[in-house]
């Protein structure tokens, strides 16, 4: 089976102080793959950083580490396909608080991978046989 592209959405930063407003905006992308008896998740992304003081503006973009997931399917209490035709998304549930703690943008244990609208068919195949196998 393909792997599934996704991307997160994570709310930037905004700091001000007496004599600098800075602006952090954060950009994640991924994949999904299905394993025997769980999933993986892989994602990398970047942080800009706008820095505006009395003196300068800065500008920078930092690139954040790789990361992975692996969860055995027996911690995924539901994985569904959301969202519509404009703006399909799988959403994650673990089973427990921890499950998916590591993931930018979990929500209580909820984690929604946002997709391309070409990529919905392969979602609703992999979250079908993700019900299956468990």
């Amino acid at each position: 089976m393909d792997s599934l592209p996704f991307r997160l959405k994570v709310p930037g930063k905004d700091a001000v102080t007496v004599t600098t407003a800075s602006s952090t905006s954060f950009r994640f992308h991924g994949l999904l793959h299905l394993l025997d008896d769980a999933i993986q998740l892989e994602w990398t992304g970047t942080a800009r950083v706008e820095e505006v003081s009395l003196l300068a503006v800065n500008e920078e973009t930092l690139a954040l580490p790789d990361e992975t997931l692996t969860l055995p399917l027996s911690r995924l209490r539901e994985m569904q396909l959301g969202g519509g035709w404009w703006h399909p998304y799988l959403e994650l549930m673990g089973n427990d608080l921890e499950a998916l703690r590591i993931v930018p943008s979990e929500d209580r244990g909820r984690v929604r991978l946002w997709l391309a609208r070409r990529d919905r068919s392969l979602a609703r195949e992999i979250a079908t046989r993700v019900r299956e196998t468990r």
